[in-house]
């Protein structure tokens, strides 16, 4: 497979999976704030690894590996998963139908919804 493919193929699977975490909860597909955030990080991520993917190669083929080997990475990557899917899923259920999300988790004050 080239990394041009493996590249696709991550940003089409991150795609599916940020969109199911995002409106599964929203109970939506109609949450046009969910497709605008969705388009803007996926547009910022499609911009940035084009640019890598045409000027470092090699850090775009590190990047796509599968298990991080440094010990800190490691940690900052199980530090951010959650994180990342907290950021996806909230906004989804601040949008939900009869929703109470507390303003506090930044989702009524517009913090994390556009």
């Amino acid at each position: 497979m080239t990394l041009r493919s493996k590249l696709l193929v991550r940003f089409c699977l991150g795609l599916v999976i940020a969109a199911a975490l995002l409106f599964i909860p929203a109970g939506s597909g109609t949450f046009w704030q969910g497709w605008t955030f969705i388009a803007i990080i996926f547009a910022l991520g499609v911009l940035s690894s084009f640019y890598l993917y045409n000027h470092d190669p090699k850090l775009v083929e590190r990047r796509l590996q599968a298990k991080e080997k440094i010990r800190e990475q490691r940690f900052l990557v199980r530090l951010l998963r959650p994180l990342i899917v907290a950021v996806l899923v909230l906004p989804g259920l601040d949008y939900a139908p009869g929703s109470r999300a507390p303003t506090w988790a930044g989702c009524r004050c517009g913090l994390l919804a556009l």
